[in-house]
């Protein structure tokens, strides 16, 4: 009887905790900071250093955008110059002795918010963060190209970089003349979409600064403080009443919008553009900062994430198509384990617990690839074969007689054509991506 209860409670164990055993280990995490670049206490950073400091799984750390407020690294001898030196060294000194992938990806402030010269700041400040942490390839996309980029984590986790304030930006940026793999938004995204197909048997993350769904001010949303104290938003402390003309920014923002807003119609086109992509695949999770927030939104049969409260802090509601909603300061991390099971988790240094939401993002097991040498490969013929050029245009005699001949035999005459085989030609080609 005690050997049945035994069995009877491992088997409860592992239903309702999950399985037990090597499906439970780690095999990747990745930490998530948003909006990190504003100069003062740092609780989120040191939060993070504790929690780099301890970390055995394989792991990488993403920066996602906003890295130096208000206006990007300016050149050397600038007023502003020691200040963001000050922000994004808070945060490249968090990886200095962290042995785990590293990432930034720019923001709208990294741009210099689309003034003049913002590409140049954007240069720089990937020159002085690769400087700083002995990098080639740790801000991304690089030169300010757009992207994507695809950068495997893992066997069966890809990650997707895009510089969204690129699509955005209204002032210089690489175009045509540039070396940038994308060089107009249709290109930016073909390139995702051939990615993604490449991808559609993994477990795939997109990043980008700017969130495709949000309940914070960015997506529209405003509290009682936006419309009767406005100046709150710029000076806590100032309290000073401005009814009506306080109503202006909050509503403007809601259905109008600035290019930096959900509702601002380039960025509802950019916005259709990504989720379409990303609808289309299984098992995807997309991830951003831009709102100074910690959100889960779940919308589309897509994840959406957003931790953009590694410095500053804006409101944020829970409502459809919300699953958490936090005014905190934080970061988030994704975790996957073997199993296939992917958790979301956020941390804020604001509570005692630092756990402030754990949630199942996905439960579908990784997939096999299958093995090359399982392939039926097609016995090509060799030399020339004979075909004709379409058959598109044969067609009945009334019709000829309506329309003419019209080169209709020219077009599917016998012709001789050499067989190109990938396997054999050039010693075998690979394809790489779609040109």
């Amino acid at each position: 009887m005690h050997r049945i209860y035994f069995i009877l409670l491992l088997f409860l164990s592992s239903t309702v905790f999950g399985q037990i055993g090597p499906n439970d280990t780690i095999v990747y995490k990745l930490y998530m900071v948003g909006d990190a670049g504003k100069v003062g206490p740092r609780p989120v950073l040191d939060l993070l250093e504790q929690h780099l400091r301890k970390e055995s799984s394989p792991s990488g750390v993403i920066y996602l955008g906003d890295n130096i407020y208000q206006n990007g690294l300016p050149p050397i001898g600038h007023k502003d110059r020691q200040y963001a030196e000050q922000a994004i060294d808070d945060q490249i000194n968090v990886l200095k002795n962290y042995s785990g992938d590293k990432f930034f990806i720019p923001g709208n402030h990294d741009w210099r918010q689309g003034k003049e010269r913002g590409w140049d700041y954007i240069m720089r400040q990937e020159d002085y963060v690769e400087s700083a942490l002995d990098s080639a390839d740790v801000f991304l996309p690089s030169d300010g190209c757009p992207g994507p980029i695809e950068i495997p984590l893992t066997d069966n986790i890809t990650l997707i970089i895009l510089d969204t304030q690129w699509i955005l930006n209204k002032g210089e940026k690489p175009g045509r003349a540039s070396s940038c793999g994308s060089k107009t938004g249709e290109e930016i995204f073909l390139l995702l979409e051939d990615i993604l197909l490449r991808n559609q048997n993994k477990k795939v993350i997109v990043a980008t600064h700017h969130p495709m769904v949000s309940k914070g001010p960015h997506g529209g949303v405003s509290t009682f403080n936006d419309h009767l104290f406005p100046l709150t938003n710029i000076n806590p402390k100032l309290y000073i009443p401005l009814p009506v003309i306080g109503s202006i920014y909050p509503l403007h923002a809601k259905f109008i919008g600035t290019s930096q807003d959900l509702a601002n119609l380039e960025y509802q086109q950019m916005v259709k553009a990504i989720t379409q992509l990303l609808e289309k695949h299984d098992d995807i999770i997309h991830i951003s900062g831009h709102e100074h927030a910690l959100q889960h939104l779940y919308d589309g049969g897509i994840n959406y994430v957003v931790s953009g409260s590694g410095s500053k802090l804006s409101h944020v509601k829970q409502k459809r198509p919300s699953k958490f909603a936090g005014n905190y300061h934080g970061f988030g991390t994704l975790e996957y384990y073997a199993s296939g099971e992917t958790k979301l988790n956020f941390y804020s240094p604001e509570t005692d617990d630092e756990l402030i939401y754990q949630a199942t993002l996905s439960s579908k097991p990784f997939i096999s690839p299958i093995p090359l040498d399982s392939l039926i490969l097609a016995d090509f013929p060799k030399g020339n074969v004979l075909t004709n050029a379409s058959d598109l245009y044969e067609s009945s005699g009334f019709r000829r007689f309506m329309f003419g001949e019209g080169y209709r035999s020219e077009w599917y005459e016998g012709i001789e054509v050499p067989v190109f085989d990938m396997g054999t030609e050039k010693g075998g080609l690979t394809i790489i991506k779609r040109g």
